[in-house]
C-alpha cells in the first residue's frame, strides 16, 4: 500500500516532516537548504534506481533472444532506462580516475558535502570502491597527497590533494558526477599510484 492510502501512516509521516522542519529552523541557511536538499534527491534516486534495476532484469530475459520482436523490446527498454540514468555520471570508469562524489549530508563526523574521490576498483554490483580526497591536511592516520593534479577549486593556491584513508569505502554508482571544466569530465591517477593508496588502506585496515 502506498502512502497516500493509509491515513494513519500519512499523519504519522507528516509529524516526522514537522519535527525535522523544526529542527532545521535553527541551523544554518545554508545547512539546512542542502539538508533538505538533500533528501529529497535521496527519494528520487532510490525511484530511478527501483526502475532501472527492474527494466535491466528485463533487457537481460529478453537479450538472448534474437526474433525482430525481441530486439524491437529491448531497444524500447534501454531508451526507457536511459530516462532514470543520472545526467551526470560519468561513464567507462576505471581504476584511477579521479571524479566528483556527491556525499550528501553526511553522519556526524562522516564526510559531507561534494569531494573529489579516486576510483580504486572495478564497478561491484552497483559500487565502486571510492578515496576521497581534500585540500585540508588530515590529523593523524596515514598521510599520503598528491601535488598539482589539475583539479579545479575556489581557492586556487591550494595544489594538495590528500588522501582521507578513514573515509575510503563503497560508493553507489549514482553519487559519482562528472567534474565540470574539465575534459571527459575526469582526471587519472596512474597504476603506480593507485596501488600506493591501496597499499596504505591496507595497512591502515590491518
Amino acid at each position: 500500500m502506498i502512502l497516500r492510502n493509509d491515513n494513519d501512516s500519512k499523519e504519522r509521516v507528516q509529524d516526522i516532516v514537522k519535527s525535522i522542519y523544526g529542527t532545521l529552523l535553527d541551523k544554518d541557511k545554508e545547512y539546512a537548504i542542502n539538508y533538505a536538499e538533500w533528501i529529497l534527491k535521496l527519494l528520487k534516486d532510490g525511484h530511478h534506481n527501483k526502475q532501472q534495476v527492474e527494466l535491466n532484469k528485463q533487457i537481460r530475459f529478453l537479450k538472448p533472444k534474437t526474433d525482430s520482436e525481441s530486439l524491437r523490446l529491448v531497444k524500447k527498454l534501454k531508451q526507457k532506462r536511459s530516462k532514470h540514468m543520472p545526467k551526470e555520471y560519468p561513464t567507462s570508469l576505471q581504476k584511477g580516475d579521479i571524479i566528483n562524489v556527491e556525499f550528501g549530508s553526511g553522519y556526524c563526523d562522516e564526510l559531507d558535502s561534494n569531494h573529489y574521490g579516486v576510483i580504486l576498483s572495478n564497478i561491484v554490483g552497483s559500487m565502486y570502491l571510492v578515496a576521497p580526497l581534500t585540500s585540508v591536511k588530515p590529523k593523524g592516520g596515514e598521510i599520503l597527497y598528491y601535488d598539482d593534479l589539475g583539479l579545479p577549486s575556489k581557492d586556487k593556491t591550494i595544489t594538495k590533494s590528500y588522501v582521507l584513508f578513514n573515509q575510503i569505502k563503497f560508493i553507489h554508482f549514482r553519487r559519482l558526477e562528472k567534474i565540470t571544466s574539465v575534459k571527459n569530465g575526469k582526471k587519472h591517477l596512474s597504476p603506480v599510484r593507485v596501488k600506493e593508496i591501496i597499499d596504505k588502506f591496507n595497512s591502515v585496515i590491518a
